[in-house]
């Protein structure tokens, strides 16, 4: 068809143009293609972090302190291996696997920033023990029938159990997170952080909380308890057996001491003691004589641990400031408070087998007790303020007799040696040097210590009677001679739970 040369718009009639070629009128349009976005490039992820793994051996010792952040706290585990325990303030796994086996406990925690928790591989390793060779026979030669015959298969043996199954076995024991109905070993000391060396004694040199008289620089752990029972003579052992069996039928003092961890460097400590008959002129209310007991109360704090290496502040020794008050009750009401401070270290020496301390010990109103004559018939108990002023009613009295010294300031020195894992010899000296003091030198004590999972027993003989802070560091009762020092026995039950 001709084109028409008729003017039309530019770019209709260019359109119209085309379409009048000869083959463009069957030809539809060239439709106009969108282009598509590239794909997005993979995420590649990574693998997660393995999980860590807590290792120990059967039977041994054991520390595991996973989590180092100083400000976590309210711990909580799932799955912990029997014969270990949580401290649920710091984070500290402490104690002596019993079953060997692998598996996976769970430690949850909290922060600032919320709750977090960490999943750790734990292996206990069976002891080592050298295999023992077991004798292999003979086998006799089969005949050729039987050797040309099929050998039948070996069964196969199916694998061993996985670890999940050692797992769900530990659950039951951790939901009490080791504190177990039936007496069991105690915690290690969490303050024994990884990388200190530690020997089969180190744990019983460093768990006692008193010596024979005074208290040490070791507190309870929180949430223990702790009680003592202590009898010590007041007459010499030096008796008929038969009739006075080592001073026991005489007369004893008779203590009784209970304990609490309120924090695990902190606790405190109530001890009731019999005490002594007054002349003051008093009477009690169905007309006797009056008697006074002392109860004693004793806060410790240790702010210097010898091995705490976690906290980055272990020091050349265990160091405790120990404050508190002794009363002496009267049966007929009220009585006399003696506020008693003392600074106590204490450090382990020679592979732990050598623990030596010292100390700097004053009581406010001391006191000091003995039934027992001294030079001159002369009894050598301290008056109490009372005392010495109904005495001094008597004329010409107060002229011969000096009020004594109100307070008393004093050095006990302590040193305990390991002989076994549970044995240990122990001495005690309290050598008053302001103050009033009994003129018989420092009060002494010598004896053994037998130490088991839960108590601890003592034995000793000393040359004081008396028990309580403010009245052992008076000096001792009886003169410094081979025959008669140390001539009073004494022994302590203690128990921790």
């Amino acid at each position: 068809m001709p084109i028409s040369t008729r003017r039309l718009p530019l770019l209709p009639g260019l359109l119209l143009a085309l379409a009048a070629l000869p083959g463009m009128a069957a030809e539809a349009p060239v439709p106009m293609t969108k282009l598509a976005p590239p794909p997005p490039a993979p995420v590649v992820k990574s693998a997660p972090a393995p999980a860590p793994v807590l290792a120990a051996q059967q039977g041994m010792l054991t520390l595991w302190h996973p989590v180092n952040d100083p400000k976590a706290s309210g711990f909580t585990v799932e799955h912990l291996p029997e014969g270990m325990a949580l401290d649920a303030t710091n984070g500290y796994l402490v104690g002596k696997p019993e079953v060997p086996g692998t598996s996976r406990l769970v430690l949850r925690w909290q922060t600032p920033q919320g709750p977090k928790s960490l999943t750790a591989t734990v292996q206990i390793a069976a002891p080592v023990n050298p295999p023992t060779p077991t004798p292999v026979e003979k086998p006799e030669a089969p005949s050729p029938a039987v050797a040309d015959a099929p050998k039948p298969e070996a069964p196969v043996t199916p694998p061993p159990v996985a670890a999940p199954a050692l797992a769900t076995q530990h659950a039951d024991a951790a939901k009490s997170e080791a504190k177990k109905e039936e007496e069991e070993e105690d915690v290690a000391d969490p303050s024994l952080a990884l990388g200190v060396t530690l020997y089969p004694h180190t744990e019983y040199q460093r768990r006692s909380i008193y010596s024979c008289f005074l208290p040490t620089a070791t507190p309870l752990k929180t949430g223990d308890w702790y009680y003592r029972i202590s009898h010590v003579t007041t007459v010499p052992i030096n008796k008929d057996i038969r009739t006075d069996f080592l001073g026991l039928d005489s007369g004893v003092n008779i203590g009784f001491m209970v304990g609490y961890g309120i924090y695990d460097d902190m606790d405190l400590t109530l001890q009731r003691v019999t005490g002594e008959g007054l002349n003051d002129g008093t009477v009690d209310t169905i007309g006797g004589g009056n008697r006074f007991d002392y109860w004693e109360l004793l806060w410790k704090w240790k702010f210097l641990d010898q091995y705490d290496r976690a906290k980055d502040q272990g020091g050349l020794a265990d160091v405790a400031l120990v404050v508190g008050a002794t009363e002496m009750v009267r049966n007929t009401g009220g009585g006399d408070v003696s506020v008693n401070v003392a600074v106590i270290a204490e450090r382990n020496m020679f592979q732990d087998r050598l623990r030596l301390g010292v100390g700097l010990a004053r009581a406010g109103l001391s006191t000091h007790y003995y039934d027992q004559p001294g030079p001159g018939d002369v009894r050598r108990d301290k008056l109490l303020p009372s005392e010495y002023d109904y005495q001094a009613q008597t004329p010409g009295w107060a002229d011969t007799h000096e009020r004594p010294a109100k307070s008393t300031t004093a050095i006990p020195i302590t040193a305990k040696i390991a002989v076994t894992e549970t044995i240990q010899i122990l001495g005690e000296a309290i050598y008053p040097i302001n103050g009033y003091h009994s003129d018989y030198g420092p009060s002494l004590a010598v004896g053994a210590r037998l130490n088991t999972n839960t108590h601890e027993f003592t034995l000793f003989l000393a040359n004081t009677a008396n028990t309580t802070f403010n009245s052992v560091i008076t000096g001792g009762n009886t003169e410094r001679t081979l025959t008669t020092w140390p001539n009073l026995f004494g022994f302590t039950i203690s128990a921790f739970f």
